[in-house]
């Protein structure tokens, strides 16, 4: 079976596609993408300019499907940042130009498993109620996607041996997504994706 290829598009890590003027609501005076907390208190607020998104989103899509030499079949946004309005619109409008329907990630679990399984339960609550506001988009729009997306967790909830465990043995559907970010202890990666004391390093190694 051939490789599916995917994109994850990204506006809270690193650098634009774009030259940084072209998108000025997207970066900080140093030409980089802001940092999650601060993007979702600029994209709620306002701040956030759709034109830059749709740009900038566009710029990346064009430039993953050079790289790749055919469209990307599978999407996920970093920091799932897809489920949040009016981002989830601009970009199931990118990806299916031409009649594409590349199999898009719904962020979404059972109610009842936010409940019954501890762990990063503001974040995966906050996540869960924008993911099905998105997902009935997707769906509209008839992108293929999957059941549930598992796996949200924090710094704290992994150090739980059993967190993973009991999402996997509760959660139904048929197409489950597990959400896990396993990997070595990587420096490179503070003042890019965390910072040295937000114990998202460590998270990776724990994972791993």
């Amino acid at each position: 079976k051939a490789l599916e290829l995917g994109w994850h598009p990204a506006l809270t890590n690193d650098r634009p596609i774009l030259p940084p003027g072209r998108v000025p609501s997207l970066v900080d005076q140093e030409g980089k993408f802001h940092p999650l907390g601060l993007f979702l208190r600029r994209l709620f607020s306002g701040a956030i300019d759709s034109a830059h998104v749709q740009a900038e989103l566009a710029a990346q899509f064009d430039r993953c499907t050079e790289l790749l030499g055919m469209a990307p079949q599978v999407v996920n946004a970093h920091h799932h940042i897809h489920v949040f309005r009016p981002i989830a619109a601009i970009l199931r409008e990118i990806i299916t130009r031409g009649g594409a329907r590349p199999y898009l990630r719904r962020v979404r679990e059972p109610w009842p498993m936010i409940w019954n399984v501890p762990g990063a339960r503001v974040k995966r609550l906050f996540l869960n109620w924008h993911g099905r506001r998105a997902a009935r988009g997707q769906r509209r729009c008839g992108l293929p996607g999957n059941d549930w997306n598992i796996g949200v967790t924090d710094a704290g909830s992994v150090n739980d041996d059993d967190f993973f465990v009991r999402l996997i043995r509760m959660v139904p559907g048929e197409v489950v997504e597990l959400s896990c970010h396993p990997g070595l202890y990587d420096p490179t990666l503070v003042g890019r994706d965390c910072t040295d004391s937000d114990g998202m390093l460590q998270r990776r190694v724990r994972e791993l």
